[in-house]
């Protein structure tokens, strides 16, 4: 009766289903894998874009050491002594390897922290493959690779000094996958990787201590018997204190930061800021991801699966332990801190732990509050790393027009004023000038000189930044300039007139070897390298693409009324000079008028 609206069924029909469905099952493990190496492909590129050869802030610690490690003269005191709160020997050992091997290069340790995410990577995806076959553990990896290496994370990313904190995920996640491990058969081993990864994370930085008493609540759901579960916890409280004690010992607060504190919304923002960068949102988030972490902890106690979940359970914990001490010490610094992206590292483990407790749920103990729960996770984890990852690219690419700045005023630092060299850790609290700090970064910089290393590796570099020498020939061929903009712009706490324009070698056609600025008789190295598309839209050559400069002057060496500025640009070869004229004249209140009868010569 009912032929002609049912197509009739043959044997052939009746096989297509399972066929797609047996195809779908030997396709898509590669898909997940596919996607995995994408999130780990978008880490090391995003390094490969935006990442700077120069040290920023705490990465001076490169060429410190490199310095008294030529000089025969590092000890153990400098590798275990404190760093704000914290003590960071074993990333001080892997930075020095690091430097030595690189050359001083920073950019090596920005790629050694993608390293440490891929190996943290693998240890969530052996604890998926633990819980599930092989297929649902790849796709439940699948978004805690994309959080994992989520560009909300560009601070973990572009700075090399974090090894600190991937060094203490690393360990962390490796000691509780050990922990997890532990039955009555399989004890030695386990409990002796577990012991060393959680002190390489104990002695990375101060969020690695928790990992001993976290360990030791993971030991006490563990399927052991009685007699052998006191002996591994003994032997775990034992080492944990003595680690403790040890790293406590001529422990002491820093002035730098403010006396200790909490604030609820403080840690909330905190931890919605692993999906959001906007701190409006990021509080009603982590409101939420709170929420959904206190239903994951009563389905497993309801459950009774603490065994079988007590990797993704010490996960959690471990990131919920580390948010209350970055609270209780950050919380004076201001709401601001807690958007962080450094911090957001520790955030992120708590959507991961959430996700993968019911993602990795089998058939017969799935429920609706599991599939609602990790839906709802899934969903938020594609919008955030969507988002996060536009926003991470319009962060990476000021980052790297300001480091590379950075690097042209390491470059020229003997040539600079300290007021323009605002980078760096030369300042107080009220952004005022420390001469000591000041003399410190001048000797991290003659290091780097002497041992050829970090900036000054890159001679070809280096050499386009400085002055040219006024033994070369002036050329009379033609070449194209411009002083774009003459600006006053506050700067590290001084006032600077910062010039601005483009030049190129118009005989070679192509970019011009470097450009210093003369400004009524006295030479400033000026930046070159900076982009100017439009520039090179204008000239109808991709090739002119980086042919800008800027060069920064102390106001106060510069009077209102008429200037002579002379840009000398280099030829391509840096051979020769082409000498360009201005005049400025700068009225009462700084603001410039720019004229020239020269823009081509």
């Amino acid at each position: 009766m009912f032929q002609g609206v049912f197509p009739r069924q043959t044997k052939e029909t009746l096989a297509d289903p399972p066929r797609a469905v047996d195809a779908w099952n030997r396709t898509s493990p590669l898909l997940a894998c596919a996607l995995l190496l994408v999130a780990v492909l978008i880490g090391f590129g995003y390094v490969y874009t935006y990442g700077v050869n120069v040290p920023w802030y705490d990465e001076w610690i490169v060429p410190i050491l490199m310095g008294r490690q030529a000089d025969g003269a590092l000890t153990m005191d400098l590798l275990w002594c404190q760093h704000n709160e914290h003590r960071i020997l074993f990333p001080n050992l892997a930075m020095l390897g690091i430097g030595m091997l690189a050359g001083g290069n920073v950019l090596a340790n920005m790629y050694f922290s993608q390293l440490l995410l891929s190996l943290s990577l693998v240890v969530l995806l052996v604890a998926c493959r633990r819980q599930a076959p092989l297929r649902q553990a790849l796709w439940t990896a699948v978004p805690l690779a994309f959080l994992l290496f989520s560009l909300r994370q560009w601070e973990n990313m572009l700075w090399g000094f974090q090894v600190t904190f991937l060094m203490v995920l690393l360990g962390a996640l490796f000691a509780f996958l050990s922990l997890s491990r532990i039955r009555n058969d399989c004890r030695a081993s386990a409990f002796i990787a577990a012991v060393l990864a959680a002190t390489v994370a104990a002695y990375s930085s101060l969020q690695g201590i928790f990992v001993w008493p976290i360990g030791f609540l993971q030991l006490l759901v563990a399927p052991l018997t009685k007699r052998s579960k006191t002996v591994l916890l003994t032997i775990w409280g034992a080492i944990g204190a003595g680690e403790w004690l040890l790293y406590f010992y001529h422990w002491h607060t820093t002035d730098k930061h403010p006396s200790f504190g909490f604030s609820w919304q403080y840690f909330f923002t905190m931890l919605g800021s692993a999906l959001c960068p906007e701190q409006r949102l990021a509080l009603p988030i982590g409101v939420l991801l709170a929420v959904l972490a206190a239903t994951t902890i009563a389905y497993v106690w309801r459950k009774r699966q603490w065994p079988e979940q007590s990797f993704w359970l010490a996960t959690m914990a471990f990131s919920l332990a580390v948010m209350l001490a970055i609270t209780v010490g950050r919380t004076g610094c201001g709401l601001q801190r807690s958007m962080a992206s450094r911090y957001t590292l520790y955030s992120i483990l708590l959507v991961m732990a959430v996700y993968a407790v019911f993602a990795l749920q089998r058939k017969e103990d799935q429920s609706r509050l599991g599939t609602i729960v990790s839906r709802l996770i899934l969903g938020l984890t594609v919008v955030s790393v969507l988002g996060c990852f536009f926003y991470g690219l319009k962060i990476g690419r000021w980052l790297y027009a300001e480091r590379e700045y950075q690097r042209f005023l390491v470059c020229t630092s003997d040539l600079q004023p300290d007021e323009a060299i605002n980078y760096f850790p030369m300042r107080d609290g009220d952004n005022r000038i420390v001469p000591k700090t000041v003399q410190s970064v001048h000797e991290w910089i003659a290091v780097m000189k002497r041992l050829n290393s970090g900036v000054f590796a890159d001679s070809e570099w280096c050499a386009r930044q400085q002055p040219p020498d006024s033994s070369l020939p002036e050329f009379p061929t033609p070449t194209q300039s411009s002083a774009d903009r003459i600006r006053r712009e506050p700067w590290g706490g001084a006032e600077m007139l910062v010039i601005d324009g483009w030049a190129i070698d118009s005989s070679a056609q192509n970019v011009a070897g470097g450009v210093a600025v003369v400004l009524d008789g006295k030479t400033y190295p000026a930046y070159y390298g900076m982009p100017k598309k439009d520039v090179a839209k204008y000239l109808g050559a991709p090739r002119f693409t980086l042919c800008g400069f800027r060069c920064a002057v102390l106001l106060q060496d510069i009077k209102p009324g008429k200037h002579s500025l002379l840009l000398k640009v280099q030829s391509q070869d840096r051979k020769g000079v082409f000498a360009v004229p201005w005049d400025v004249e700068i009225d009462k209140d700084y603001r410039c008028a720019i004229r020239s009868a020269n823009l081509q010569r």
